[in-house]
């Protein structure tokens, strides 16, 4: 039986009193333990339960669909793996057990999380604020995980990007190119560039866990913490990977939600332009973290994230189609992908960009 409502929660802690969970039962014998939000996001439902000394979060899939049950597993893995092998991330959620009958993720923290609203995109300038910990919190997380890869293989298989995969990759095209849009068809042709646009990545960073969804709506924050105040949630698609795919997800799903034409899903007076500029602001800092300079990314660099973005734009997009018959409009792809292509280039940041 799935958790559905606010009594289920509060039946799930009074049948499991484990010491080892330590989820707050003396809290809910006296009275004190409190459901103060539930909400449902496209795989799960979450609840936030509070008592006097501590925060709790119960997130579990709002169905048994196999793909929501494997990610769960999945994120269950990642925090799993950081718990048998001593490592502390600041950056992460903090997972205290999960519940293998129930799938049921449970996570403690003494400290109340905000969630990043869209709000921020409003003023381009104080949105920068937020950008900047963004790329620091990526790139500190996979610092600190590059030093335990002996370990990775073990525990994670890569799944992400699939296009990256040469025989997944060959199956997905035989499997368009059946089908009758020719919009699809067009965007196979695009597919069938992957090994040209590989080619023109000229190296290769060392592979440690990524997130693989590294969307503004996956960090929270709290303003009253002077450390460790942004972290980043939903490890649900974590594989082992280069870390600057982070950066190109989280590029591509930004500028996907911002839209070139019409009315952005994040904000409607977020331009192109805006978008562009945080984009530039995100990579430029990671880089700088990366590479302990304080000079622009170089022309590789930059190359190797928009190239790694068009992949993930145009394999998130057949892959919706193909699993959820999602008819999204093509000429979003489209425009995108030409407008990376477009920028693609020694000029990017001189001439398009506002400095």
């Amino acid at each position: 039986m799935w958790l559905i409502t606010g009594y289920s929660v509060f039946q799930y802690i009074i049948n499991h009193p484990n010491r080892d969970t330590n989820i707050g039962y003396s809290s809910l014998k006296d009275g004190k333990l409190k459901i103060r939000e539930h909400f449902k996001t496209s795989r799960n439902n979450v609840f936030k339960v509070q008592s006097p000394q501590k925060t709790l979060i119960l997130k579990q899939p709002h169905n048994t669909d196999k793909r929501f049950l494997k990610t769960i597993k999945n994120e269950a893995d990642f925090y799993t793996f950081l718990k048998e092998k001593s490592i502390f991330l600041s950056s992460v959620g903090d997972f205290n057990y999960f519940d293998t009958a129930n799938n049921i993720l449970i996570f403690e923290t003494n400290a109340d999380y905000e969630a990043i609203e869209s709000s921020i995109f409003l003023n381009l300038n104080n949105s920068f604020f937020y950008i900047d910990k963004f790329a620091e919190t990526l790139f500190n997380i996979h610092n600190e995980l590059q030093n335990h890869s002996a370990y990775l293989t073990s525990y994670f298989h890569v799944f992400k990007p699939k296009l990256l995969i040469r025989d997944e990759r060959n199956l997905l095209l035989e499997r368009i190119k059946k089908l009758e849009s020719k919009s699809l068809r067009d965007i196979a042709d695009k597919i069938e560039s992957i090994e040209n646009i590989l080619d023109a990545i000229k190296w290769k960073d060392y592979e440690t866990i990524i997130h693989c969804d590294a969307k503004y709506q996956n960090f929270i924050f709290n303003p009253f913490l002077r450390t460790s105040n942004f972290k980043l949630i939903d490890w649900e698609m974590a594989a082992i990977g280069d870390s600057d795919w982070d950066v190109a997800v989280f590029c591509s799903i930004f500028l996907k939600d911002t839209k070139i034409k019409g009315n952005s899903l994040i904000n409607p007076n977020l331009t192109i332009s805006a978008s562009l500029q945080i984009i530039k602001r995100l990579i430029t800092t990671y880089y700088h973290q990366k590479f302990s300079t304080k000079l622009p990314p170089d022309t590789p660099y930059l190359k190797k994230i928009l190239q790694l973005a068009v992949i993930n734009i145009i394999e998130n997009h057949i892959v919706k189609i193909l699993i959820n018959g999602n008819q999204e409009d093509h000429q979003v792809v489209f425009d995108l992908v030409d407008l990376i292509e477009r920028n693609n280039d020694e000029n990017f940041y001189l001439n398009y960009l506002p400095q």
